[in-house]
């Protein structure tokens, strides 16, 4: 029986990964079905088709998966909340990166969200000396986590003293 929890649907997904050294988002597109604790599913992206089998649990929130390519497979280990499923993959013993994934039922576009995020009014989360900007703290901090997004940072203001040009935090 298809899993009934409402994080956890199954159906059309889309999102992004990307490299450990690279803020560049890859994008797929893909089918999971979700079932007794068993997700599986087929997709493309820009490396090649591929296809998933893993696990899932819905008591701690975590989606295992492995996206197995002709010639390679990826290792995903996931998070799930309300935004999707994100965290890390990896590729032993050298390759890794980021990820988030959702749904594709919400109708919009990734792309139209982002312009839509942009163009309102933000909130800031402190990072240690810096302000860093962003439409949702607790996204900026996993996407800061895993190093999958970079973000504009500027310095707190003194009295008295300007602030330095703008800068980026690109992790690594």
């Amino acid at each position: 029986m298809t899993e009934k929890h409402h994080l956890f649907p199954s159906g059309e997904w889309e999102g992004f990964y990307t490299y450990s050294w690279s803020p560049q988002r890859h994008k797929m597109a893909f089918q999971l079905h979700f079932e007794g604790g068993q997700v599986t599913g087929s997709g493309v992206d820009d490396i090649a088709p591929f296809h998933w089998e893993g696990v899932y649990n819905t008591e701690r929130m975590k989606c295992d998966m492995t996206k197995f390519y002709p010639a390679h497979a990826v290792f995903y280990d996931g998070h799930v909340d309300e935004n999707g499923i994100w965290g890390t993959w990896n590729i032993r013993p050298m390759w890794r990166g980021g990820f988030h994934i959702w749904p594709k039922s919400a109708g919009e576009s990734n792309e139209e969200e982002e312009e839509e995020v942009s163009a309102r009014e933000v909130s800031v989360a402190t990072f240690h000396s810096f302000e860093l900007a962003s439409p949702d703290a607790a996204t900026v901090y996993k996407y800061l986590l895993l190093g999958i997004a970079t973000f504009p940072l500027r310095r707190r203001r003194r009295k008295g003293k300007t602030s330095p040009p703008p800068l980026r935090l690109c992790l690594r």
